[in-house]
């Protein structure tokens, strides 16, 4: 497939914020995009909240790029064309630099895209492609950061959006995300 700056396979985009929740990921896709086919997975990562945001006006979510704590997390079925603009509009970058091959990155390992942190902390917080174990034989990652940013508890909406997505995947969604809050930034 063609993302216009090169051929790529699809991949599969592991989300575990307020991505989990169709509403909150077709906001980054073209309007009228089908809903991708999804499956829910397990990242032996741990998550946490920290950072800036003025949409969500808290912090928000996160995972270890080193193993942690286990994450429930929805892995979308995207395009590159779709990675580039999660990942665009994930950092508030619309002129983001293309995106590392998935395929070129070893399971467990960290590819750091050209995006600066803003002076605010708002913008360029998702620094970081992680690659994830394959699914079904199509390479697999997520967005984080390899900042140490401040550590943040999520605002309301934010945290609500989370707990929207993982009902039913999770036996006790506050418990979990109340772990996620208390666990904050991990340490340099």
């Amino acid at each position: 497939m063609r993302d216009g700056t090169h051929d790529t396979p699809a991949v599969w985009y592991a989300a575990y914020g307020s991505n989990t929740r169709w509403e909150g990921l077709r906001r980054y896709l073209a309007p009228g995009a089908a809903t991708p086919g999804n499956r829910w997975i397990t990242l032996a990562h741990a998550l946490y909240f920290a950072g800036a945001s003025r949409r969500w006006e808290g912090g928000v979510a996160f995972v270890t790029t080193g193993p942690g704590p286990s994450t429930p997390a929805r892995a979308w079925h995207l395009s590159a064309a779709q990675l580039h603009a999660v990942a665009a509009a994930e950092n508030g970058v619309p002129g983001m630099p293309p995106l590392p091959r998935p395929s070129d990155i070893p399971p467990g390992g960290v590819a750091l895209l050209a995006v600066d942190l803003g002076p605010d902390g708002t913008t360029g917080k998702y620094d970081a492609l992680l690659r994830l174990p394959d699914i079904a034989g199509v390479p697999a990652v997520t967005l984080t950061t390899s900042r140490i940013l401040p550590t943040s508890p999520p605002g309301a909406a934010y945290l609500s959006a989370c707990r929207a997505g993982l009902a039913g995947r999770v036996p006790d969604v506050d418990a979990h995300l109340t772990a996620a809050v208390a666990r904050g930034a991990p340490a340099a």
